[in-house]
């Protein structure tokens, strides 16, 4: 299956073979795919133009720098045809089918975009108090810390809360926040200073479901 970045083959040879098959294959199915008669004959002729060409440029007897240039320059103007044909025809053409792309040699694009999964795991964070009435939480993805995020993820639900005693449900954390980069920074005051505040956080995607909270962390306030 052709990729999309390379589905024209950049040998001489290869590229003739895979034009032979294309263009055959459009002359089968123009009617099905309601494309209009005159519009193939470019094709069928540029593609035994270029045949010709190619023979005469590999042919120690004919390959001379002119039929060199001439191969090439007839590959340029069928490779332009075909992109033209393709485009106008054939790439949002909804009669022509995957199987019908496969055949051809031609990348199969996709009908949209795959929804992002719900998150299975969960961040890892570190609190930084290094500067005063600051809580820094850098969270990155647990399968690799330099990836700030999984694949399909919007950004992090931080939860916090004031707690004498271990916190150790969620849901008790009354304090809530929402970061697509890390890190994601809370601000206390004066009074707040020497405190402990517990803080866990959770995955969201760019749907706004939500994974497994992490565990909860606490951090005094410097």
């Amino acid at each position: 299956m052709a990729r999309y970045n390379d589905f024209i083959p950049e040998n001489d040879e290869k590229f003739l073979v895979w034009l032979k098959n294309l263009t055959a294959y459009i002359s089968q199915k123009y009617e099905t795919w309601n494309i209009p008669v005159a519009e193939i004959h470019p094709l069928n002729a540029q593609t035994a133009a270029f045949e010709t060409a190619l023979h005469a440029a590999m042919n120690p007897a004919t390959r001379t720098k002119a039929a060199v240039q001439a191969k090439n320059d007839t590959r340029n103007t069928v490779k332009s045809t075909i992109r033209m044909f393709l485009k106008a025809y054939v790439t949002y053409n909804r009669a022509v089918t995957d199987s019908d792309r496969d055949n051809m040699n031609l990348p199969i694009h996709k009908k949209g975009r795959t929804p992002a999964p719900i998150p299975k795991g969960y961040p890892f964070f570190r609190i930084d108090s290094s500067v005063i009435r600051r809580l820094s939480i850098y969270f990155y993805d647990s399968a690799n810390e330099k990836r700030r995020k999984p694949e399909g993820v919007h950004g992090a639900e931080i939860r916090w809360g004031f707690s004498d005693v271990p916190v150790v449900e969620p849901e008790k954390l009354i304090y809530s926040g929402f970061d697509t980069a890390s890190p994601y920074t809370i601000e206390f005051t004066g009074e707040d200073r020497g405190r402990t505040v517990y803080i866990a956080l959770r995955w969201e995607n760019t749907r706004g479901e939500k994974g497994p909270w992490s565990e909860i962390y606490n951090s005094i306030i410097p």
